[in-house]
């Protein structure tokens, strides 16, 4: 956490560079400070003054990093009022981090969070059981080390979200955006993330289990070291992915491309191309997955493409030669045709070549000599 944002938590909120003199020890917080710096520790409001009137050898008494944030009364009763009420209040108060460390909401209690504005919010180690949260938005809000079971969070958006070893179970993303999300050893188990957005998110050593993936966007996704097992890959994107060091057993990647993905060292087991999902082939190189895909369900189409790309590869190959031989050469948007030219001193053209495109597959090309 930024200074500016720890300053934030408090009320009123305290500048960046009042922090900062904080930890350099220049100056000491005012004592309205005291009660959120204690809860914030774990430590009553007693422990506390007890604790600043001891020597400074017993701040390692503390064990600080084993203490967990505490909520905000405050805000929990703020959020519990409703979607409209806490928008609102958000809106008048930007500079307020919403303090909901540790909430436990539940089914048949408070279990509605659809349309929340959660933006920048502190929720780490929150807990959410057969809940929902639609539509909301988590933009950068901190959920490390939360845990999700039974609930929707369709269409809502984790961009930039810290979600670091969140567990995650049987529960509903479809459609939600986690752009450059940080997922770090996130566990995720029998949930729905069809035609979700992950690109450039960070999801190393993630685990996904029974997931349904399909239509995902994964571009430039880090999975390195990530374990997928009974995964639903089919029609998603991962070009340009980290597959590094990765485990992949009974997956289905029937659609999904692979282009530019870096395969390093990564463990395939019954991997399936096929469109009925888990059964008929695998394959054991991910790189020709889309093709011995095509080729097997596609056998026309997959031919016809071939075809075509090795005509366009002759012709390429043969226009460098023309050019080489000839001189420059430029395209002609209107005629659909390539022309290769060759000037001397005196403007005259020796050769002319013109390649004209005719239809999918032939070229017609013109050789002649034209004085000017």
């Amino acid at each position: 956490m930024t200074q500016g944002k720890f300053g934030k938590i408090f009320e009123p909120s305290v500048t960046q560079s009042t922090v900062a003199r904080w930890e350099k020890g220049e100056q000491n917080p005012d004592r309205i400070h005291f009660p959120k710096i204690a809860s914030l520790l774990n430590l009553s409001f007693e422990e506390f003054i007890e604790f600043i009137e001891q020597p400074i050898s017993k701040i390692e008494d503390l064990n600080i990093e084993n203490k967990t944030l505490t909520y905000n009364e405050r805000h929990l009763s703020m959020l519990k009022k409703g979607a409209r009420a806490w928008n609102s209040w958000r809106k008048k108060n930007p500079d307020v981090i919403p303090q909901l460390s540790g909430i436990y909401l539940k089914n048949g209690d408070f279990d509605n969070l659809d349309g929340y504005n959660l933006d920048y919010a502190n929720l780490a180690g929150f807990r959410g059981v057969f809940i929902s949260i639609q539509h909301a938005s988590l933009i950068e809000a901190n959920m490390e080390k939360a845990e999700l079971t039974g609930g929707s969070c369709i269409g809502s958006n984790f961009s930039r979200a810290n979600l670091k070893k969140i567990n995650i179970q049987s529960t509903r993303f479809n459609r939600a955006i986690f752009r450059e999300t940080n997922l770090y050893k996130a566990c995720i188990l029998d949930s729905d993330f069809k035609e979700v957005s992950f690109e450039k998110a960070c999801m190393e050593q993630i685990v996904f289990d029974r997931v349904d993936l399909s239509g995902a966007n994964l571009k430039q996704v880090d999975l390195e070291s990530a374990k997928f097992t009974k995964v639903q890959l089919r029609e998603a994107n991962l070009n340009q992915a980290s597959l590094k060091k990765a485990f992949l057993d009974t997956c289905s990647v029937y659609g999904s491309t692979f282009l530019e993905t870096n395969l390093e060292d990564i463990i395939t087991e019954k991997v399936f191309i096929s469109p009925q999902g888990f059964e008929g082939i695998t394959v054991q190189d991910l790189a020709l997955a889309q093709f011995t895909c095509l080729k097997l369900y596609h056998p026309l189409l997959t031919q016809k493409f071939v075809n075509s790309y090795n005509i366009e590869h002759d012709f390429v190959k043969y226009a460098q030669l023309l050019a080489n031989r000839y001189g420059r050469y430029k395209y002609k948007k209107k005629s659909g045709s390539f022309a290769f030219f060759k000037y001397n001193k005196i403007n005259f053209i020796d050769i002319f070549v013109d390649i004209e495109k005719i239809d999918n597959n032939l070229y017609k090309i013109y050789i002649l000599k034209i004085l000017f």
